[in-house]
């Protein structure tokens, strides 16, 4: 199973299909048969996000408009009635 996946596998998911299979086994007797075979999944390393260097020109407000703070955003709902 371990060769069949590519080696893969982990000792979590082959107690997994051994157990769908009817075996009784458990995670960690099948991880201490790994280790002493040598044998361990290939993990891939996860994504780790890395900052631009490069710094953020500000650009030319063409447009206009007022990025202050101190601006207040008010929102009216309009509603209509049937009479």
């Amino acid at each position: 199973m371990y060769f069949a996946s590519g080696r893969r596998y982990g000792a979590p998911k082959i107690a997994k299909k051994l157990q769908h299979c009817g075996e009784k086994v458990s995670e960690k007797f099948i991880g201490n048969l790994m280790h002493e075979l040598g044998l361990c999944s290939i993990i891939r390393k996860k994504y780790t996000w890395h900052p631009k260097k490069q710094k953020i020109e500000e650009r030319e407000n063409i447009i206009d408009r007022d990025f202050s703070t101190k601006s207040i955003w008010i929102s009216v709902k309009n509603v209509d009635t049937f009479s």
